[in-house]
């Protein structure tokens, strides 16, 4: 048992890491976190599979990826069918609706960074992983993921100022025809 133990303990840890990695692929925060869960169950039946505890995060990294081409080759649900439960409030739905348009929002400004950066942005900022997980999880020094998430966030910074200078132009613009 307490073998089990640890290896949830252990796989928990990665979660996050895991988290990220899928929700960088999918773009959608709820199919990520099913995706996520099918990873970490994966690794407990295949754990047996892993000949060198240190590769662990190596290993966890190639799973997830490989699940996420799989997610993009299986047939989509159509939307016709999704049904929203009614007891859900008028109000509760539309901030759902906009919580997941933000995200959406801020995952395409994501994308416009180069993978490696935004991949180690997310880790850090998303999930609060420290930095020496991040390394452990991409196999890079941590001197690389503090350079990656520093480019990151400053390229993030360049695209907001630039967006709230042409959100402002336009405001201008309408107040002033």
């Amino acid at each position: 048992m307490g073998e089990d133990q640890s290896l949830l303990q252990l796989l928990a840890r990665y979660r996050p890491a895991v988290l990220a990695l899928t929700l960088d692929r999918l773009g959608d925060l709820d199919t990520a976190r099913d995706l996520t869960q099918d990873v970490m169950e994966q690794a407990v039946r295949h754990i047996g599979d892993l000949r060198d505890p240190a590769a662990l995060p190596a290993w966890l990294r190639a799973i997830a990826l490989n699940r996420s081409r799989l997610h993009f080759r299986r047939p989509r649900e159509s939307a016709a069918g999704l049904v929203v439960p009614e007891t859900r409030a008028a109000e509760s739905t539309y901030r759902v609706a906009v919580r997941r348009m933000m995200l959406r929002d801020v995952l395409a400004a994501l994308r416009e960074l180069p993978e490696n950066n935004r991949l180690a942005l997310l880790m850090h900022v998303l999930h609060g992983l420290p930095y020496r997980r991040i390394a452990d999880f991409l196999g890079v020094p941590v001197s690389t993921v503090e350079s990656r998430i520093h480019r990151a966030r400053r390229e993030l910074r360049r695209e907001a100022e630039k967006w709230l200078l042409d959100a402002t132009a336009e405001d201008n613009e309408e107040a002033s025809g």
